[in-house]
């Protein structure tokens, strides 16, 4: 199984910081993706790598840039925390503790199971 991983990075230098891997303990690999329109449609590509502006931020979110937790090697349960390592191409690394939660479209199909008639 897979999961995935949303995230603001905020760049308090003046100079652009480039995000270029990151790895989890959870996952077999860690990759970043992003959703690109090809063809007429929306798809999902592994890209290199992820600038964060000077002075700046950049989002990892929904319907664009993410971090793809590939091969769990664990059930995830809302409420833990996941520690992913950053990695950027000045060779900084980053330790972030990612609180699990679930999808927002799955939480309204998680409660639709809880109405009694």
């Amino acid at each position: 199984p897979n999961s995935v991983a949303f995230m603001i990075l905020y760049n308090h230098d003046s100079n652009e910081q480039v995000l270029v891997g990151a790895r989890s303990n959870v996952a077999t690999a860690v990759e970043l993706h992003n959703h690109i329109m090809a063809e007429g449609m929306m798809k999902m590509r592994r890209i290199e790598q992820a600038v964060v502006p000077g002075h700046g931020q950049v989002e990892l979110k929904p319907g664009g840039l993410h971090l793809m937790l590939i091969g769990l090697n664990q059930n995830l349960e809302v409420g833990e925390r996941v520690t992913i390592e950053l990695e950027f191409a000045d060779g900084q690394r980053l330790i972030v503790a990612a609180p699990v939660r679930m999808p927002e479209g799955m939480k309204h199909e998680a409660d639709h199971g809880k109405h009694s008639d």
